[in-house]
């Protein structure tokens, strides 16, 4: 398991977000400071190197909106956080290192009084985040899917693809 340290990525270490977060072809410094403002954006450390991210952010808006871009709608939802992103670099992959996010965005989300989790991800025979989730108590939101289309900088992956939505009470 690895052993490294989990810190926020701020202004200063915003290339640390912008190599791991490469994924997707769109203005990153731009995202980062979305996702900063809206809530966390925590970098996995070893040896100096930044090698995983994870973004995490209340499900409601200061008007308590939720994101309408998502199909899933919760009754307090300034109660509720949606787990954005997380990434971990593939030579750094099944080492613990994402385990070791997730809960530490658990953990911060239960010190921010937060009551429930939620996540979207790739369907479940294509994604790793899908099966730590489930080994981390997250549940499947059946007939709760959406199609996203991204531009992506691997050309191998499809545009388009379902995604499928996780939720968990954080306890």
């Amino acid at each position: 398991m690895a052993r490294g340290n989990i810190r926020a990525i701020t202004t200063e270490s915003i290339q640390d977000f912008i190599a791991l977060y490469r994924v997707f072809e769109e203005e990153l410094v731009n995202e980062y400071e979305k996702l900063s403002e809206l809530g966390y954006v925590f970098g996995y450390y070893l040896d100096q190197k930044c090698v995983g991210l994870i973004t995490f952010y209340c499900s409601a808006n200061e008007n308590g909106v939720v994101n309408p871009e998502h199909p899933v709608h919760y009754d307090n939802p300034e109660k509720v956080v949606y787990l954005s992103d997380m990434t971990v670099l593939k030579e750094c992959r099944c080492k613990g290192i994402g385990r070791e996010l997730m809960e530490f965005a658990l953990d911060t989300c239960k010190s921010a009084g937060f009551e429930k989790v939620y996540m979207r991800t790739l369907q479940k025979e294509q994604s790793m985040s899908y099966r730590l989730a489930v080994r981390l108590g997250f549940s499947v939101l059946e007939n709760v899917e959406q199609s996203v289309v991204q531009e992506r900088i691997n050309s191998e992956r499809d545009k388009q693809d379902m995604r499928i939505f996780l939720e968990k009470l954080i306890e």
